[in-house]
């Protein structure tokens, strides 16, 4: 019996990992954030979406302005008529989209 290691593995596994990160497993996150976003207009929702930077990478992100502070949380404040910012102190609870889906236990190995 012989074993010949294909020189072109190294580039394989990448192409598979690469493959993997677009088909399954940005799109199943992708879903959860979306049905998790809390929903007003409906822009934030249409505006997540993925990337695959590398390999070992894929990068999700939010493209309003406004994604951090609704799943963050953040301070009511606002500008009086002589452009003072005003504190108020309340806050406005986070409703996290992101985190949720990011870390949901989605089978395999542990």
């Amino acid at each position: 019996m012989e074993f010949r290691e294909d020189p072109r593995w190294r580039e394989q596994l990448a192409a598979r990992k690469r493959d993997l990160l677009e088909t399954d497993i940005g799109p199943p996150v992708l879903a959860d954030m979306q049905a998790a976003t809390p929903v007003d207009t409906g822009a934030l929702r249409n505006s997540l979406g993925f990337d695959v930077l590398s390999e070992d990478l894929l990068r999700f992100a939010a493209r309003q302005r406004y994604a951090a502070p609704v799943h963050d949380g953040h301070e009511i404040v606002y500008r009086d008529a002589d452009g003072t910012l005003v504190r108020t102190g309340r806050r406005v609870p986070g409703q996290p989209y992101m985190t949720s889906a990011l870390y949901r236990h989605r089978g395999g190995a542990t």
